[in-house]
């Protein structure tokens, strides 16, 4: 949805990745058929009054929801959950994003689900999250020479110079 204050439309992505089907958890989808209950409610309570938009969230009545009902609301849940009132909706996308790299989601899932046009998008943007993943990758490789990962030496990403040690060289 885009466009000014008091005017929307509705656009095709801007990409091809953009138009996506993604894989949702059953826990998310027994919210969403919740909320089609809900809905369905909400219809029959309209009558002729409603509205079929085709939305998941709608108002009362079918229609769109304002943004300014639905950035109030987004405050409001800021707030109780204690986060920074400077919080806006779309940094729930980077931290979604931040949060899957950080967990071992593999970065092209990442971009998949973000709808990135290709991966290298995802990487640009993200790339500050995988540092701690070169660590990783060389303590697993340790492992698998040396048996339980927790007994292999440690590896870390810190940097030499920067912990007082000279170069070898």
């Amino acid at each position: 949805m885009t466009g000014e204050a008091g005017s929307r439309t509705v656009a095709a992505p801007k990409t091809r990745a953009g138009r996506r089907v993604v894989a949702l958890s059953d826990h998310l989808l027994g919210i969403l058929r919740q909320q089609q209950s809900a809905q369905r409610l909400e219809h029959v309570a309209a009558g002729e009054v409603w509205q079929n938009s085709g939305y998941v969230f709608t108002t009362a009545v079918g229609t769109w929801l304002s943004p300014r009902n639905v950035h109030r609301s987004f405050k409001q849940l800021v707030a109780r959950a204690g986060l920074s009132p400077t919080t806006r909706i779309h940094d729930l996308r980077h931290a979604m994003a931040t949060f899957w790299l950080a967990n071992g989601v593999q970065p092209k899932v990442v971009s998949e689900r973000l709808g990135h046009a290709n991966v290298n998008i995802t990487l640009q943007v993200y790339g500050h999250v995988l540092p701690n993943m070169q660590a990783e990758a060389a303590n697993a490789l340790d492992g698998a020479f040396f048996g339980d990962p927790a007994e292999a030496p440690r590896v870390t990403t810190a940097s030499p110079r920067a912990s007082g040690s000279r170069d070898l060289a």
